[in-house]
């Protein structure tokens, strides 16, 4: 997945709308902007602090789910889990942000089927 459709996939897990090459923030939203301007999340730390933040510690169920998802690196069996300094570290890291909230929307696609 390149960063644009993570970008976009991110988007839409806010709730954000899609027409062609075009988004909104919300349906009420006067004017759409070009996906060209879409929040660059996998790339910029404000970003995520500004958007996707927001929702994670909108509800205590997904924040804490994100926690544990972002305590372990790599992937089973050779994954191991980080220790709280090296996750704060993680943390700061936009594209580590994004591949976590990632990971929860495909595990909460594969809940819906």
């Amino acid at each position: 997945m390149n960063g644009l459709e993570l970008n976009k996939k991110l988007a839409e897990w806010l709730g954000w709308e899609f027409r062609e090459d075009s988004y909104r923030v919300y349906s009420g939203a006067s004017g759409w902007g070009h996906i060209s301007s879409l929040p660059n999340f996998s790339q910029s730390l404000d970003a995520c602090r500004r958007y996707l933040f927001p929702k994670l510690w909108s509800d205590n169920k997904l924040w804490e789910h994100f926690v544990e998802l972002a305590r372990w690196e790599g992937s089973p069996p050779n994954h191991r889990r980080l220790k709280d300094g090296e996750m704060g570290r993680h943390l700061l890291d936009p594209m580590f942000i994004c591949q976590i909230i990632e990971k929860l929307i495909d595990e909460s696609a594969i809940k819906k089927t």
